[in-house]
This record gives structure tokens, C-alpha cells and sequence, in this order.
């Protein structure tokens, strides 16, 4: 999770996140968004679809991958993060997650798709909640 040093939501958390550039596939932009802000660095031959997310209110889509890592990788914040890090069930501060309006249990689904190695792709809808 990187935590914001920019608006919106700054000083809060998310996952590794961005635009695509021109010229890039969606795989290319995740691998570029993840190093640029965690100093990770996957080949986009690592990455799985995992959600496509659309968000009609903002004209956007979503599109989120997941990856498996051999090893626990070193971690740096990039320039639009203060911070950086690995969180467990535990130990994600869920008052402090950037957008949960939006995505109210998103980690609690996470984790628990992780438990039940559920890795099927899925697609939603997200807005802001009245």
C-alpha cells in the first residue's frame, strides 16, 4: 500500500495506482505505476487480471491486477508517496484508506479472496455513496 503525498486523499492509503500513457498496455502501466511508486519492479509477464471496476460518475475505469512475489521485495516510495509498505489483515488502518467511500470492504475482500484463493475475475460498479 503507498500512502498519498499528493491530492486527493492525501496522508491516506491505497494500492499502487495511475493513469496509462499513451502507447502503453494496461500490464506495461500497472508495472510502471508500481515501480515508479513502490520501487518494485515485475515484468508485466507477472501480473493477473483481477478487477475491472467502472465508475460512470468520474468517466473512468479501473482495471487492477495482482501479482505473486517469490520474495518479500525491498520497498521505496516514489515521488507521490510519503510511504510505503506491506500490510497483513492485521494491520491495514482501515480509517485510513483513501476512497473507501467508494469501495467500503474492499480490503476485507481481498483478504479474504487471498484465504479462499479465489482469483476469479470480477467486474463492478463503483460510485460515491449517497
Amino acid at each position: 500500500m503507498c500512502k498519498r503525498a499528493i491530492d486527493p486523499a492525501r496522508g491516506l492509503w491505497n494500492p499502487p495506482a495511475g493513469f496509462v500513457e499513451a502507447g502503453e498496455t494496461l500490464e506495461q502501466a500497472m508495472a510502471r505505476e508500481l515501480y515508479e511508486e513502490t520501487g518494485i519492479e515485475l515484468p508485466v509477464s507477472r501480473f493477473s487480471l483481477y478487477r475491472v471496476a467502472s465508475l460512470s460518475h468520474m468517466n473512468q475505469i479501473y482495471v487492477g491486477f495482482r501479482a505473486e512475489f517469490d520474495l518479500e521485495p525491498s520497498l521505496s516510495a516514489g515521488r507521490e508517496c510519503s510511504d510505503v509498505r506491506f500490510f497483513s489483515e492485521d494491520t491495514i488502518p482501515h480509517g485510513e484508506l483513501a476512497f473507501s467511500d467508494m469501495v467500503p470492504d474492499s480490503m476485507a475482500d481481498i483478504f479474504k479472496r487471498l484465504r479462499d484463493r479465489d482469483f476469479a475475475i470480477y467486474s463492478l460498479s463503483l460510485g460515491k455513496r449517497p
